[in-house]
C-alpha cells in the first residue's frame, strides 16, 4: 500500500492519492503530515528517506520534486520490516548454532586426539609387558626342562606341572599379542 501527497512550496497539501488501509490522515500541510505519521524532522529535504510509524505500521517515505510542487510518497513496509527482522533473527540463531556446532566439532577432535594418544600409550604398555612376561616364562620353561633331567620322580612330577603351566600361560599371552 502506498500514498502520495502533493504539496506546494509553502508546504500546503494540494492533492493526495492512494490510501492507507484503516488510516485516515487529516493533515493539511506537510508539517502536519509529518507530525501525524510520526516523522520528527521539522524540515524535509528533497531525496531524503524518512521512516514513519503510524497506527503501529511502518512506512518508508521519500520527498521529491514534481514540477513547481513537491511530492511526498509513503510506502507501507510493515510486512517487509517484519520479514527482514525475522530473517535477521533467524540468521543470528543460525550463526549461534553454527558456532556451537563448530565448537562441538573442535571438542570432538580434541577428544579423538586424546583417545588416540591414550590408546597409543596403552598399546606400548601392553607390548612391553607382553614381551617382559614372555621372556620370563621362556626362562622358567628352559629351567624346568633342565631340572627334569636331574630330578627325582617326585620332583619331576612337580616340575612337569610348572613346565606345563608356564607353556599354557605363554600360549595365552601370545594370543593377546598387539600388532
Amino acid at each position: 500500500m502506498f500514498c502520495q501527497y502533493i504539496f506546494n512550496k509553502e508546504g500546503k497539501i494540494i492533492d493526495k492519492c492512494g490510501t492507507i488501509e484503516g488510516i485516515e490522515l487529516k493533515a493539511k500541510t506537510i508539517t502536519e503530515l509529518f507530525e501525524e505519521v510520526g516523522i520528527e524532522e521539522k524540515e524535509w529535504k528533497i531525496g531524503e528517506k524518512y521512516f514513519a510509524n503510524c497506527d503501529g505500521r511502518k512506512f518508508e517515505c521519500l520527498a521529491t520534486n514534481l514540477g513547481d510542487n513537491f511530492q511526498f510518497i509513503g510506502v507501507d513496509v510493515t510486512q517487509y520490516k517484519e520479514c527482514k527482522d525475522k530473517l535477521e533473527s533467524l540468521s543470528r540463531i543460525s550463526d549461534l548454532n553454527m558456532n556451537r556446532l563448530l565448537n562441538t566439532l573442535e571438542d570432538l577432535r580434541e577428544s579423538k586426539n586424546n583417545i588416540e594418544s591414550e590408546l597409543n600409550l596403552k598399546t606400548k604398555l601392553i607390548k612391553n609387558t607382553n614381551h617382559d612376561i614372555r621372556e620370563s616364562l621362556n626362562s622358567i620353561i628352559g629351567i624346568t626342562e633342565i631340572l627334569l633331567d636331574s630330578s627325582t620322580e617326585e620332583q619331576k612330577e612337580l616340575i612337569e606341572i610348572l613346565n606345563t603351566s608356564s607353556k599354557n600361560l605363554l600360549n595365552l599371552i601370545e594370543g593377546f599379542e598387539v600388532k
